[in-house]
């Protein structure tokens, strides 16, 4: 799986697509959406489940500075419709926000960026965790009763 981000910035629509020799690690996940309630007179907890939403963590070891400014525009305050795309070749993506903060170890000696990660957190939320990928068996749309009737 390749991911790619979709944006549009200033009326111009962009897409990023990250390739798997820039970046150590991809991981997409579904992450539980929870409120925690506590009776301030018992002190009993509860717990309200929303749901599930995606979260996608794509970690570099190194960057170039050079290709940091490839990622920019994801922080700029006019994008407000980043949308992920965990395969490049699935037209199934997930309305998302980007990091809450940006922080990076530098390193002025490899002039390279060094233990750099991209978040990106879902904004919808789901009843229950959906299988990730498109052609795995086991997702939404690839099913036993669809592998057992396909000719190959």
């Amino acid at each position: 799986m390749i991911p790619k981000v979709v944006y549009t910035l200033n009326g111009i629509e962009k897409e990023i697509t990250f390739i798997p020799a820039d970046y150590s690690e991809f991981l997409p996940e579904w992450i539980r959406d929870e409120v925690e309630y506590k009776n301030p007179f018992t002190g009993k907890k509860k717990w309200k489940k929303r749901g599930y939403y995606f979260r996608a963590l794509i970690t570099f070891e190194g960057l170039p500075y050079s290709q940091l400014d490839d990622y920019v525009d994801i922080w700029n305050k006019a994008v407000d419709d980043l949308k992920f795309y965990p395969n490049r070749d699935v037209p199934e993506f997930f309305t998302v926000d980007s990091n809450e903060k940006f922080a990076y170890a530098d390193s002025h000696t490899a002039n390279a960026v060094l233990d750099f990660e991209l978040e990106f957190r879902g904004k919808d939320r789901f009843d229950s965790p959906l299988s990730y990928g498109y052609d795995f068996w086991g997702d939404r749309r690839h099913t036993f009763t669809q592998e057992a009737t396909e000719v190959y």
